[in-house]
């Protein structure tokens, strides 16, 4: 459905150009225009550039130009978000005075009709999204008084105090932040001057003490200011009355009702962090202690360190496990150790799209023992570590306000700009070059910062140079370049609070040579989008989710047929080790076939390891070997069951007792054969 809305006015413009001219046409350009509404009216606001040709006193055409701005009302406040709509500037009529009585200039005066063509939003269906949000769980308003040291000495006199509250967040019942402002004051000579003060604060606040989780956001002012004059050791102190009001909000998963497109209903829109992916992983480690002939052994897991990596499509998980294990010997006293290990697993396929930069990911993780079992002067012990993997996808949706009870934070996104930036930079080659085969530039990192009617931009460039040199050898150069640039931006009207994300491209780069001397320029654009948060209502759905509940931990992890363990020894080819460093193993082939009423299962491990010899050269060497088992036949097992082994423990041992082992080592490794 198109609606139709129009608005008039006009310009009256000084001209001294134009004096005693002769104008023949006049052509108006429209160079920007936004809507907005205002109280009860719908306002536009934009600029057009106006173009005047003229004859001037010698018969000859030329044209002038100027760029003027508007504002006009074209009709009733409508329903947010605004519609889609198009725009046209038509001129009705310019009278046109090349010289006024007593004047030395001449007047124009230009009458305008605005069209806007709007058209309406299709209705969209709602939808059930789970977003993770801050969500407001309590809020309330209290005052403090607060006494402010102030450093001046007794003779003087402290006047005024101009001053603001900057809160930080901080977790229930302590309010923290900093005090800022200019105290004025009348020294011991009656002259007035200022006093800078930036003073960090923190009080209780018994309103949020029962609060046990969550973050507090407060705001506040200095309500008023009282002076406490210098006693016993004491300088001056400023007694001030802060009023404040505070949310406690927590950052958890809900299910809200939206859309992805706007309808016309009167809808904020937000950016949020939506689920796109939950799963379940699950894995497991297998390590062996030595223990004392004593009681049993006690272990106390703990994660001190979690770290994902995205591969391709797959998923890297690093983790730093601790492990602090009780041993009681045979006299009953309790001895302490603590063993520290790195954990590596991947999991194919995780990720369904690569180079995807607005996904995040969330790890719910778990350690857990599941057993220790003792061989003779050793413990093995079986632990394994549960995590919960929560993918989440950036994307802007419209909140549903129709049974919208539920307070949370969301990101308002405010208005987007495109921003240009030109650098020219003088890169000295090593070698003077013959030919330029390629030049390569990207951005490495970009900080946004913003302050008040201004954007900011500081970064960091790699450009790269491929050029042959004039011996007709090929090379290849890397460079970093800063850049930093100020830009004005009129929608950013605070200093603070402001979330900015960056888009960049390339435009255009150009070169010149001089010798060594590299000239390298390029043009590149940046899509800034600013976002603020605000409280806003969303409606709770009641619906179930549509994305499946992930299986238990317990599920996860298939029953092994059987676990077997490989050892052998085999040869170095450099030395003989005296203290092994480092260990790896995989299975590089596996096979498997009948044998009567057992299975055979075959296969080879190769692996890496990495060692100090007796010379102390540390070195590392690739070593494979062979294994074959004989395993109990399963009744499940058929033709067509695929068996897939894993390695659970890989180590090797040094071999000293006789000479002729030297250059030997011991391997031992855990295989785990699961259907």
């Amino acid at each position: 459905m198109v609606k139709t809305l129009t608005g008039k006015f006009k310009v009256e413009t000084v001209w001294p150009e134009l004096i005693n001219r002769q104008v023949r046409q006049i052509n108006s350009y429209l160079n920007e225009i936004s809507l907005f509404n205002q109280g009860n009216s719908l306002l536009a606001k934009g600029s057009f550039k106006r173009q005047v040709n003229y004859l001037d006193s010698g018969g000859k055409l030329k044209k002038t130009e100027d760029r003027l701005q508007f504002e006009v009302t074209i009709g009733t406040a409508l329903p947010e978000p605004l519609p889609y709509f198009r725009s046209e500037l038509k001129s009705d009529y310019f009278i046109f005075q090349p010289r006024r009585l007593g004047a030395d200039h001449a007047l124009l005066e230009q009458g305008f009709t605005l069209i806007i063509n709007g058209f309406e939003r299709a209705e969209v269906e709602a939808n059930s999204f789970t977003i993770l949000t801050e969500t407001i769980v309590d809020r309330g308003k209290n005052g403090n008084v607060y006494c402010l040291p102030i450093g001046l000495r007794r003779d003087s006199h402290p006047k005024k105090f101009n001053g603001k509250l900057i809160f930080q967040r901080s977790k229930p019942p302590l309010a923290t932040g900093i005090i800022t402002g200019v105290v004025t004051y009348r020294n011991s000579h009656q002259i007035l001057k200022e006093l800078e003060v930036n003073h960090s604060f923190s009080f209780l606040m018994e309103s949020a003490s029962k609060a046990t989780e969550g973050e507090l956001i407060v705001n506040g002012t200095i309500a008023a200011v009282n002076w406490i004059s210098p006693t016993g050791g004491q300088g001056w102190m400023a007694e001030l009355k802060l009023d404040y009001n505070w949310n406690l909000v927590i950052n958890k998963e809900l299910t809200v009702l939206g859309r992805t497109e706007g309808s016309n209903q009167v809808e904020p829109m937000i950016r949020a962090n939506l689920l796109n992916k939950e799963k379940g992983l699950r894995f497991s480690k297998r390590f062996k202690v030595e223990r004392n002939q004593g009681g049993s052994l006690e272990v106390e897991p703990e994660i001190l360190k979690l770290d994902w990596q995205r591969s391709g499509l797959a998923l890297l998980i690093s983790a730093t496990l601790s492990f602090d294990l009780f041993l009681p010997d045979v006299s009953g006293m309790e001895k302490y150790r603590t063993i520290s290990m790195e954990m590596e697993e991947l999991t194919e396929g995780f990720f369904e799209k690569e180079n995807s930069h607005d996904l995040t990911l969330n790890l719910d993780p778990k350690l857990s023992i599941e057993k220790i079992t003792d061989e003779g002067a050793f413990s093995i012990i079986d632990c394994t570590l549960d995590l919960t993997a929560k993918l989440y996808q950036t994307q802007e949706i419209y909140l549903i306000q129709e049974n919208a009870t539920t307070e949370i934070n969301g990101l308002v996104p405010i208005t987007t700009r495109n921003f240009s930036l030109l650098r020219e930079t003088l890169i000295n080659l090593r070698y003077p070059p013959r030919k330029i085969i390629q030049v390569r530039n990207r951005i490495l990192q970009v900080n946004p910062s913003s302050k008040k009617g201004w954007l900011n931009l500081y970064g960091l460039s790699e450009t790269a140079v491929f050029y042959l040199d004039r011996q007709n050898q090929y090379r290849e150069e890397y460079f970093n370049l800063t850049f930093e640039k100020s830009f004005c931006w009129e929608a950013v009207d605070e200093d603070e609070g402001y979330q900015i994300d960056l888009q960049d491209k390339l435009d255009y780069d150009s070169y010149r040579i001089e010798g060594n001397r590299f000239y390298y320029k390029y043009l590149r654009t940046f899509t800034a989008a600013i976002f603020r948060k605000r409280t806003l209502k969303a409606a709770v759905s009641l619906m179930p989710k549509t994305m499946t509940t992930p299986a238990a931990f317990s599920q996860l992890r298939q029953n092994p047929v059987q676990e077997l363990l490989i050892e052998g020894e085999v040869h170095l080819q450099f030395g003989n080790p005296r203290e092994i460093t480092g260990s790896r193993g995989l299975i590089t082939a596996f096979n498997w076939s009948d044998a009567l009423n057992a299975l055979l299962v075959e296969g080879n491990i190769k692996g890496e390891i990495e060692y100090w010899d007796e010379q102390g050269f540390f070195r590392c060497e690739v070593v494979e070997f062979s294994f074959w088992r004989f395993l109990d036949r399963k009744e499940q097992i058929g033709k067509n069951t695929v068996l897939v082994p894993t390695i659970r423990r890989f180590s090797y041992l040094p071999l000293r007792p006789w000479p002729w082992r030297k250059g030997a080592v011991r391997y031992e490794a855990d295989l785990e054969i699961t259907l």
